[in-house]
């Protein structure tokens, strides 16, 4: 089969039940095989059938979500990969901010107020500097 539907099985699978695992790749894969005979009778290449079943299957994660036999918790399986999206994402954004504005504030600080050794008064003190 196909590495990219390959790698699009593995990812739907992962957070399925690793009981369940191997019957949802074996649906899962024949599904899309069918599929992509499908498109190919009709005139696409096999590339351009896989891509295309692939976006019409949908986000992996998702369909992972139907094959879940426990909830994930306070999120939906429905929503749950747009939230672990947007979650992602925030800590890429958020936690360099805070950090980069910590970086700034010390410095700031340290500038405007230095000891003996040219270090902000908030750090430890030295018993060196004299």
């Amino acid at each position: 089969m196909n590495p990219t539907v390959e790698r699009y099985l593995e990812r739907a699978v992962s957070g399925v039940a690793v009981s369940d695992r191997a019957d949802a790749a074996r649906e899962l894969r024949g599904a899309i095989e069918d599929d992509v005979h499908d498109r190919m009778d009709a005139g696409l290449t096999e590339d351009a059938a896989v891509t295309t079943v692939l976006e019409d299957f949908g986000d992996p994660l998702d369909i992972a979500a139907r094959y879940r036999s426990t909830p994930l918790g306070l999120i939906s399986s429905a929503r749950y990969s747009a939230w672990r999206t947007l979650v992602r994402l925030l800590l890429g954004i958020v936690v360099p901010l805070v950090a980069g504005t910590i970086l700034i504030i010390e410095i700031d600080q340290g500038a405007s107020s230095p000891d003996c050794c040219g270090r902000s008064p908030s750090r430890s003190w030295k018993p060196w500097c004299t």
